[in-house]
């Protein structure tokens, strides 16, 4: 037997496609984040999105060549990955653990978008705190927490 429901929680791309959406994942926590995406490409949405994707080494790096294809084919969408142990020789991406000063570069107007987390418990910790040092309100983030792993 299966059981379902409804679909529940806070964590989806706002009605409004005129505010910005800055994805904010630690390792499968990309995964709510690329069904978003594939969402706003797939519908053609408009929605403006950032997406940051925080791994510890590129072969951790869930929908790596998809989110790199899709920020390339639409200017809407702007894929951030960061590697937090030695990355490649070649790698052109962000290096070590999501910041406020990373967020800064990529986030013109802190004060518009929603903010989504989603990752394991420490990150989505640490990402709270980086966007409470930032001045996000609460009002303006969404979480979601993948524990276990």
């Amino acid at each position: 037997k299966v059981r379902g429901s409804e679909a529940m929680g806070e964590m989806i791309l706002p009605v409004d496609v005129t505010q910005p959406v800055v994805m904010l994942a630690g390792g499968i926590g990309i995964t709510p984040f690329h069904a978003m995406i594939e969402q706003v490409v797939t519908m053609n949405t408009g929605h403006q999105v950032t997406v940051f994707s925080s791994n510890r080494h590129l072969a951790d790096a869930p929908f790596h060549e998809t989110l790199l294809r899709w920020s390339a084919q639409h200017p809407n969408i702007s894929y951030v990955p960061t590697l937090t142990d030695e990355p490649p020789a070649d790698w052109k991406g962000e290096r070590g653990y999501i910041t406020a000063e990373m967020v800064r570069r990529h986030v013109s107007d802190l004060a518009k978008p929603l903010f989504c987390l989603a990752g394991p418990q420490a990150m989505t910790k640490a990402m709270r705190d980086l966007l409470a040092e930032l001045g996000i309100s609460p009002v303006n983030m969404r979480q979601e927490e993948f524990s276990g792993y």
